[in-house]
């Protein structure tokens, strides 16, 4: 039998994960409107997506018999979005060394607060 009549015949029957979950989960996960969203076959069982200036890979995961399948994320692009200490550049009162009231500065990038200065 033909391998595309088999193919289209698998598909009708549901199994596999579909294009529309992968583009409802990459809408989630990117946060971007579907319209943008580009979606590129890496190999069979991988999806790449592009939009909103990001991109990620997605695997399909199935049960044994292939039908509960859905889209996992397998790599991100996007920047990790680490916690910042402080609002860099803030400053705030503090008590220096003999207990002199001064003031400090957030750091720049944001991971904490420079030494108190009574000065």
């Amino acid at each position: 039998m033909n391998k595309k009549l088999i193919l289209a015949a698998l598909l009708l029957l549901g199994c596999g994960a579909t294009q529309q979950q992968l583009v409802d989960r990459a809408a989630y996960d990117l946060q971007c409107p579907k319209e943008q969203l580009q979606v590129h076959q890496i190999d069979n069982r991988t999806q790449g997506v592009r939009g909103c200036g990001q991109q990620v890979a997605y695997v399909e995961s199935c049960d044994g018999q292939r039908t509960n399948c859905s889209w996992v994320l397998n790599a991100d692009s996007r920047p990790s979005q680490k916690q910042s200490a402080c609002v860099p550049n803030e400053t705030k009162a503090c008590l220096g060394p003999g207990a002199c009231k001064g003031a400090q500065a957030c750091r720049a990038d944001g991971a904490g607060y420079t030494a108190c200065d009574c000065g």
